[in-house]
């Protein structure tokens, strides 16, 4: 019982921290999007913006569904 605990323990702490790591790099890219709109490069921001969607989406819908 106590192998399982810690299994457990470690399991969380690894969903824990790739949650957060996927939350900055998410964050990230939509601080980057409006500094790529201002400069002029609009067909990046919009390419950005569609990946951050897809990216966001695929990672938040399993955790939703629990």
């Amino acid at each position: 019982m106590a192998e399982l605990r810690k299994t457990i323990r470690k399991r969380f702490w690894v969903a824990v921290a790739s949650s957060f790591a996927l939350s900055a790099a998410l964050g990230a890219g939509m601080a980057g999007l409006p500094a790529l709109a201002l400069s002029g490069r609009l067909e990046r921001a919009a390419t950005a913006a569609g990946a951050l969607l897809i990216l966001g989406e695929r990672y938040v819908a399993p955790a939703a569904s629990r």
